[in-house]
């Protein structure tokens, strides 16, 4: 099973109640999904939210280095090599750990499903 295309897309979701930390409000929950496709028709899944006052990663910025830098680097690899394909994901750029959790974890929805 390879990966072979992706999909990007936004979630906003408008919350009732506001809710507060010490750090900010939040009154819409926004996060990026990332759809991986591969040869076979499966689809793994990921999300990130971009929370710029604990992680510094931007809406903008996940999809940057998703679409810039991670991507790229998936395309035509194999699912079964988790390993490697998490050492890609963390090689392919600095910081960005948002970015690349959404890949890594839907990455690992599909080793589950290739297993």
């Amino acid at each position: 099973m390879r990966i072979t295309g992706y999909r990007l897309g936004i979630l906003r979701v408008p919350l009732r109640t506001p809710f507060k930390t010490a750090l900010r409000t939040v009154e819409i929950i926004e996060d990026v999904i990332l759809q991986l496709e591969t040869d076979t028709g499966h689809t793994g899944y990921g999300e990130a939210p971009p929370t710029v006052a604990i992680t510094g990663d931007s809406l903008d910025s996940i999809l940057a280095g998703l679409r810039e830098a991670i991507l790229p680097a998936l395309l035509g690899r194999s699912v079964e090599e988790i390993e490697g394909n998490c050492r890609t994901v963390q090689n392919a750029l600095q910081g960005n750990t948002s970015a690349k959790a959404a890949a890594e974890i839907a990455l690992y929805d599909l080793h589950a499903q290739a297993a």
